[in-house]
């Protein structure tokens, strides 16, 4: 009951929701649903009637020690980078109400919880989360007893990413840069994204050997670590490809690139939106490049992937389909309308 507090109106899969409890069976649940306690919506999904709701908050006082195994699952699944689930608009929702309603008594293992899940939200591009973590982490954060000198890092980190303004967003990841000069084992991986992010930034900005110092410096830590082919790379390394295009060395872009989405799909799978992006990377690539041919084979196979990653958000499939046209169109290649209905007659 505790638990169900923050799941959304709409309702969360009944075996999701007991995975995320770790529960060995679905009796408990079942239970609840036979009692009138949980609602049992469509598709199996359960949730809280409203007034129950209210009143489950009052009498059961969710906190952070007393909801550790939820926020400790939906830690783990936003922890799996490469992976891909269907109901994370569910678990964002789900994320939400945590963060409005849980009681904070270990803040520690909040800040945690926070700054894993933010990425995770960044790649469905779940914005109105992002900003509310970025101001939960912001008031927590004020207060100096708290946290460490990489939480506030990444505070910076993701105001950047939320900031629409570019030099703006260049201040916060100079500053987030300055505070993690140590570099340490445990800390490697948010220093390399740091150094990336604020390179991709100088690149939008047009400053192309500031964003090419930082970027070599960020790949560099990953290449001394270890960590190239993991998910954290992947923006870092297609925003240095682009860039190294810019600067004239589209070859040496290219191969950046394929030598990831090898990594990728040795490491994890060619089947997830993390090598879907890639392979978008390098059909754009191509296509500045002028090899049509190779550019659509890539975009053909990243929008397969999008389709079966992305099959319950076909907004989100519509979404990228017009960045790629919008992309066929800019360079001049109108073939890419070709490219979408032979995508419509072979899934017909």
């Amino acid at each position: 009951m505790r638990n169900l507090i923050f799941v959304p109106q709409t309702g969360i899969n009944a075996r999701v929701f007991a995975n995320w409890l770790k529960l060995r069976d679905m009796n408990t649940i079942n239970d609840l649903v036979e009692n009138g306690v949980v609602q049992e919506k469509p598709f199996r999904d359960v949730a809280l009637h409203p007034m129950i709701q209210e009143v489950a908050v009052s009498e059961t006082k969710p906190s952070v020690q007393s909801c550790r195994i939820l926020l400790n699952s939906l830690q783990e699944t936003c922890l799996r980078h490469g992976d891909d689930v269907s109901y994370y608009k569910q678990m964002f929702q789900t994320i939400d109400h945590i963060v409005k309603l849980i009681e904070k008594d270990d803040i520690p293992t909040y800040l945690r919880f926070l700054e894993y899940v933010f990425p995770y939200m960044e790649k469905y591009k779940y914005r109105s989360g992002m900003e509310m973590i970025v101001e939960e982490m912001n008031t927590l954060l004020k207060d100096t007893s708290f946290g460490t000198v990489s939480d506030r890092a990444l505070l910076l980190d993701f105001l950047a990413n939320c900031e629409v303004r570019t030099e703006k967003a260049i201040k916060y990841e100079k500053e987030a840069v300055e505070l993690l000069k140590e570099i340490t084992s445990d800390n490697v991986l948010l220093a390399s994204n740091l150094r990336g992010n604020l390179g991709g930034m100088y690149r939008e900005s047009g400053k192309l050997e500031l964003a090419k110092q930082h970027m070599e410096a960020a790949i560099h830590l990953l290449e001394e670590y270890g960590l190239v082919p993991y998910h954290d790379s992947i923006p870092q390394i297609v925003n240095y490809a682009m860039l190294l295009r810019d600067m004239g060395q589209p070859q040496l872009g290219l191969s950046a690139l394929q030598k990831l989405a090898r990594g990728i799909r040795e490491i994890t799978s060619d089947k997830t939106a993390d090598y879907g992006a890639v392979q978008e990377a390098m059909g754009k690539f191509c296509l500045t490049m002028g090899d049509v041919p190779q550019a659509t084979t890539h975009l053909k196979k990243a929008l397969a992937i999008y389709e079966t990653v992305f099959e319950s958000e076909p907004e989100m499939i519509e979404e990228n389909k017009q960045d790629i046209l919008e992309t066929y169109a800019q360079t001049g290649v109108y073939f890419g309308y070709q490219l979408f209905s032979n995508n419509r007659q072979r899934k017909d």
